[in-house]
């Protein structure tokens, strides 16, 4: 986002394969990929994750319960800020210390430009997700009319007999010729199912697509979405809330 400040409580950027990559498997990374990778990323915290595989055959009434062991490689920036996280199906960059896009696209060329991807270790989905929370750790009450389009609030302005909304989020699924968009937004309450005790909303836009012809062209598809996921935002919000964000006002 091109503000001063931001709300954004996480940024996620995805890589899911068909099939695993050569460098990894269930015991060990290739040693030159883990020397590069602790050159961003220097805490490394290999672990263990335990699944469950369910199968159920209808017609025999039986349920087969599969024990699935994965191996993950857990990397974190000095400030633990930032990981990256490594399995042998998928790669995850996740932060919650947005500075602006061209770190988050110096950061995810660095890890693409690590793993030498095969014509075996094809891309089946690639995604970026922003999850922007507005609150203010002040105030707990807050009039969102003055910061989100109306548009977004229909639900939340409307009188529901003396009732009072707990958590309203509405989700929208859009498909694009290219890639697809989940759009989440509304009151978020961090203590559900009890009492909203502190205003919040959500702005969770996640844009993805399946099977790329090639990861060279992961930082000019990131680009083409960034600028599709900045114009969605700007949609979102109202001259008040751009004012917050360019610090020209007071905090919400």
């Amino acid at each position: 986002m091109k503000y001063k400040k931001n709300f954004l409580k996480k940024v996620v950027f995805r890589i899911d394969f068909i099939k695993e990559m050569n460098e990894i498997d269930d015991e060990i990374i290739d040693p030159s990929k883990l020397e590069k990778i602790t050159k961003n990323f220097p805490i490394f915290e290999p672990t263990n994750n335990i699944g469950t595989n369910i199968t159920v055959n209808f017609q025999k009434s039986d349920v087969n319960k599969e024990e699935i062991k994965e191996k993950h490689y857990i990397f974190y920036k000095l400030d633990r800020k930032s990981k990256l996280i490594i399995r042998n199906k998928s790669i995850v960059y996740e932060t919650n210390n947005y500075i602006n896009f061209n770190d988050l696209k110096e950061n995810i060329e660095f890890i693409t430009n690590i793993f030498s991807f095969s014509e075996k270790s094809i891309v089946g989905r690639i995604g970026l997700r922003y999850i922007n929370l507005f609150q203010n750790e002040s105030i707990n009450t807050i009039d969102w009319n003055k910061y989100i389009n109306p548009e977004l609030l229909t639900s939340i302005n409307k009188d529901y007999g003396g009732g009072k909304i707990s958590q309203g989020i509405t989700s929208l699924d859009i498909k694009y010729d290219e890639y697809y968009l989940k759009k989440q937004y509304g009151i978020y309450n961090q203590f559900f199912p009890n009492d909203n005790l502190k205003d919040a909303f959500i702005i969770d836009l996640d844009i993805y697509k399946f099977e790329i012809e090639s990861l060279n062209r992961v930082i000019q598809i990131l680009e083409d979405w960034n600028f599709k996921l900045e114009s969605i935002f700007e949609d979102s919000i109202t001259g008040e809330m751009r004012e917050v964000l360019n610090g020209t006002r007071n905090e919400l």
